[in-house]
């Protein structure tokens, strides 16, 4: 039999779950998370690969940059 102090220590849990005391307070309330989710699809700031356009010629870029090819290499 475990004295009343000991058993005080031994009913609190080493490391308790932040997940599950977070939750109880949202009874009945979705937690905004969702399961199976794709996070790179989910962000806002999502890679665009031909939104970015050529100063000059207005041409789509393929790479991050102010001009295209032939735009750089005309100017110099």
């Amino acid at each position: 039999m475990v004295c009343q102090a000991c058993e005080k220590k031994l009913s609190k849990v080493a490391c308790p779950e932040k997940w599950r005391d977070s939750k109880g307070d949202k009874q009945g309330e979705s937690s905004g998370r969702k399961v199976n989710e794709n996070k790179l699809l989910k962000g806002a700031k999502r890679y665009q690969p031909y939104n970015k356009k050529c100063k000059t010629c207005k041409q789509n870029l393929h790479q991050d940059g102010l001009y295209c090819q032939a735009c750089a290499y005309a100017k110099g």
